[in-house]
């Protein structure tokens, strides 16, 4: 009997297939002993299907009562650092997606690798976010999400997008000379000033609707497009000094300029530009290199360099190869014409006249030979009758 036991199990085992591997579920660390109810269950689902929608009922996230039970969507940020960044808890995740959750505590992830994407979304964090060299490799998002002290994520690194869309920063949100892989989205947010000193984005920068007063970016290098739209608020200071945008760098704010407003574009390089609908009175646009201008635009670029005192020969003649790219060949001729003329007016008697000769062309070399024939013609004349007075 014990054997034909044994040979059924086998068959049995046979016809089961091979082993199949453990699903998230039972491959889950076990919660830590520290973590709420509430929190192991976010563990849960999280490590099963990615996602935790925490969201209230009633909707409303409000700020958890002391000396009574958290609420459901409150979660602490020590739980969130760890499940993010420290093993065994962040390599059992895949991704995370988190909606409707109230954090207590600064999350401060500084100098720490989140090796998943993570999407935060309708969630507030009172207390604050500071990401500051961290590196995520994977995509960050904070869609619909309040931060009423401020985010900063500086000298970091993000392998896919940084998406900040509808989302409110009671301050500023600083991602100084943070390197991302992908596209950096703000669109239809809120935030006091958006800071991105030094910023390397391989895609594009969209802060399309964004209300917000400063937009800080000198030296930021952006891959292709930079659509810088913000509306409503009144803007006071946008600094481009140095910026280096490819594609398209769109200007043409809904926002109005406050009396004080000034904007930078000192040494910016960008493909081409879309103008604001009013420019501000304060306006630094010292040599700033656009590579195609239609006319409109040629046009108002040479009034402000005819009204410089610091503009170059050569600030003109960029101006004309932008306009000629455009498609204003016409207006990028005329510009030819008085880089030439400024030439001249400093030029030596000497380089006038070959410059007169060159700007003749063809016509000045056959006219100068034609006059040197006609002297030589006239001192042969005068030779032989000198010769033939002499033998007379």
């Amino acid at each position: 009997m014990r054997f034909l036991s044994f040979v059924a199990a086998a068959l049995l085992a046979l016809a089961a297939g091979p082993a199949i591997a453990q699903t998230p579920a039972t491959a889950c660390p076990r919660p830590a002993a520290a973590w709420s109810a509430q929190e192991a269950n976010v563990w849960h689902l999280l490590c099963t299907t990615g996602k935790a929608d925490i969201t209230p009922p009633y909707g409303r996230l409000e700020p958890p009562v002391a000396g009574e039970p958290a609420p459901d969507y409150v979660l602490r940020a020590t739980f969130l650092r760890q499940i993010l960044t420290e093993p065994p808890y962040k390599d059992a995740l895949r991704s995370v997606s988190i909606k409707g959750a109230y954090i207590t505590g600064l999350l401060e992830l500084t100098g720490r690798t989140i090796p998943m994407p993570v999407t935060f979304e309708e969630t507030q964090m009172p207390d604050g976010l500071v990401m500051d060299q961290t590196q995520a490799e994977g995509a960050i998002a904070f869609l619909n999400s309040y931060f009423p002290a401020g985010v900063g994520f500086r000298n970091g690194r993000v392998s896919g997008n940084l998406t900040f869309d509808n989302s409110v920063v009671l301050g500023a949100l600083d991602i100084t000379n943070t390197t991302v892989n992908g596209n950096v989205s703000a669109t239809n947010g809120k935030f006091e000033a958006f800071v991105g000193r030094a910023v390397k984005v391989l895609g594009s920068l969209n802060l399309d609707g964004a209300e917000t007063t400063e937009v800080v970016l000198p030296a930021a290098r952006i891959g292709t497009d930079a659509n810088l739209r913000v509306a409503g608020g009144g803007l006071r200071l946008v600094t481009l000094s140095g910026v280096r945008v490819p594609g398209q760098l769109a200007l043409n704010s809904a926002a109005p300029w406050q009396a004080d407003a000034r904007m930078t574009l000192s040494g910016a390089s960008v493909g081409t530009l879309v103008p604001p609908r009013v420019w501000p009175t304060g306006l630094d646009t010292a040599d700033l290199l656009i590579e195609r201008v239609d006319t409109t635009l040629a046009t108002w670029l040479l009034d402000r360099l005819q009204k410089s005192t610091r503009a170059t020969n050569e600030n003109y003649t960029q101006l004309a190869t932008a306009a000629r790219a455009g498609g204003a060949a016409t207006l990028a001729q005329q510009i030819d014409t008085m880089v030439r003329e400024r030439v001249r007016a400093r030029a030596s008697t000497s380089e006038r006249i070959a410059m007169t000769l060159e700007d003749w062309g063809w016509f000045s070399w056959a006219l100068g030979i034609a006059i040197l024939a006609g002297f030589g013609w006239l001192g042969l004349r005068f030779y032989r009758r000198k010769v033939a007075e002499a033998a007379s």
